[in-house]
C-alpha cells in the first residue's frame, strides 16, 4: 500500500480491503501467484510474482496506455 502511494505521488491510496481484493482477483485470473519463500519467510508477509500470462497482459496494457499518451501528445502539438 505504501509503495503504491509513493509511486503515484500520493494520488492513489489503497485500503487493505481494496488491496487484498485486487490481489485475490489477480490470482483468480492467473496473472500473479504466491511466491514460495520456503521455511524462512515471515508468515505475516506475503509476496507474489507475476506469471507469464500476467506479463503478456501487462505488456498489452502498457501498449494500450502508450497509444493513449501518443494520441494525447498529437492533440497537444496541433
Amino acid at each position: 500500500m505504501q509503495v503504491t502511494s509513493e509511486l503515484s505521488n500520493r494520488r492513489l491510496v489503497l485500503s487493505a480491503g481494496t488491496l487484498y481484493g485486487a490481489i485475490s482477483t489477480l490470482i483468480d485470473k492467473g496473472w500473479i501467484k504466491p511466491y514460495d519463500q520456503g521455511d524462512n519467510s515471515d508468515s505475516r508477509r506475503k509476496e507474489y510474482m507475476i506469471t507469464e500470462v500476467g506479463k503478456r497482459i501487462l505488456e498489452a496494457e502498457l501498449e494500450r496506455l502508450q497509444e493513449l499518451v501518443n494520441n494525447g501528445n498529437k492533440h497537444l502539438i496541433r
